[in-house]
């Protein structure tokens, strides 16, 4: 199964719930390795709790995209010898001007029904069809899942979760074989969502999380957040030629690359036609970028071809009228009346080129 989306916007209102609404608790039940004398591992435990709030953010930016999220405080309420339960409450919350919805209910309800489904063996398009109506596009989706699959119990603990008001319902395990079927669902809204983007690193951000402006080769500027290891990488490459692979959205505001899976140069661009003319084998362009200038530049030695632009299309465009007038000129002497690097250029023309074609313009050229 395939989704489809569009780039359209959906312009939600939300008003200050002025009044004290009745907001429902997360339970969260950590038990192992992590906890013992009435304490529990810090690192371990921030980790677990960091991702069960980012689940949220998730779910709130795609389906609240533009509005600013409130705080959810976290309260540590039990800690026995080999176990300790955390809730976790938004402290305020806002209402959806159209539905009436409360925003963090409706938040916290949809993570409920993604785990209860999860949990009670449901069939992974039970669980797909959730996650397309509510998150919608695949970047937001996993986002979520890569979140929640942080949480679920690992080898050394065990981690359960509740929801409820005054006091938690019943607990549902987050077994660590449910890792299996998060990662198998990461792995299908990837490769729908997956997308390469060529551009040029023109901004660094110090900011977290990690991310730079890449200009693309049609002149958008989208935000590409990083992970840690690619530090390298990426100021290695600044100013210079790029492609990437991740998963693209597409906000109110501007377009983001997230999830990068793959960073590597852009050295190299392949041209398969040229207008009217037939190429017996494609013809492989040197790709750089003029900093001063700001400027794409396509060039390719043993052929003479060279073409600059703000773009890389106008750029391709300003190579090709060049291609036009060499063709010309190569037609409209015989080789004893070129040079020996004009007979070159025209012997590896001959590699590429169908002459064959070209009779028409032959017979336009005014011989003196």
């Amino acid at each position: 199964m395939r989704m489809s989306f569009s780039n359209a916007y959906t312009i939600v209102f939300i008003l200050p719930y002025m009044a004290s609404p009745k907001l429902p608790k997360i339970w969260l039940t950590t038990e192992g390795d992590i906890v013992s004398d009435h304490k529990i591992e810090a690192y371990s435990f921030g980790q677990i709790m960091m991702n069960l709030q980012k689940v949220l953010n998730v779910i709130h930016d795609a389906k609240y995209p533009g509005t600013k999220r409130k705080f959810y405080r976290l309260y540590l309420s039990d800690i026995q010898k080999n176990c300790v339960t955390s809730s976790f409450q938004a402290g305020y919350s806002d209402k959806d001007l159209l539905t009436g919805e409360i925003v963090y209910n409706e938040i916290s309800g949809i993570f409920e029904e993604v785990i209860q489904t999860l949990s009670d063996g449901g069939d992974m398009d039970d669980v797909k069809a959730i996650l397309e109506r509510e998150l919608i596009e695949p970047s937001y989706i996993i986002q979520f899942l890569i979140n929640f699959s942080k949480i679920i119990s690992k080898k050394n603990y065990t981690n359960q979760i509740s929801f409820g008001y005054e006091q938690p319902e019943k607990f549902i395990a987050l077994p660590h074989k449910m890792e299996n079927k998060i990662q198998k669902l990461i792995h299908h809204y990837t490769d729908i969502a997956i997308v390469e983007i060529a551009g040029i690193i023109t901004g660094m951000s110090g900011e977290e999380p990690s991310n730079f402006t890449l200009k693309t080769i049609n002149n958008e500027n989208i935000i590409c957040y990083f992970p840690q290891e690619l530090e390298t990488d990426v100021y290695h490459h600044y100013m210079k030629p790029v492609k990437i692979r991740g998963t693209y959205r597409s906000k109110v505001r501007r377009k983001e690359l997230d999830n990068i899976t793959e960073f590597k140069s852009f050295n190299y661009y392949t041209v398969d036609e040229i207008d009217e003319y037939s190429l017996k084998v494609p013809i492989l362009l040197m790709v750089s970028y003029d900093r001063a200038d700001r400027l794409w530049c396509l060039e390719n030695d043993e052929l003479a071809l060279s073409g600059y632009g703000p773009t890389l299309g106008s750029a391709l465009d300003n190579l090709k009228e060049g291609f036009d007038t060499l063709i010309t000129g190569i037609m409209a002497f015989d080789d004893s009346e070129i040079s020996e690097d004009s007979k070159r250029i025209k012997q590896n023309f001959e590699k590429h080129v169908v002459f064959d074609d070209f009779s028409h313009i032959a017979s336009m050229i005014i011989r003196e």
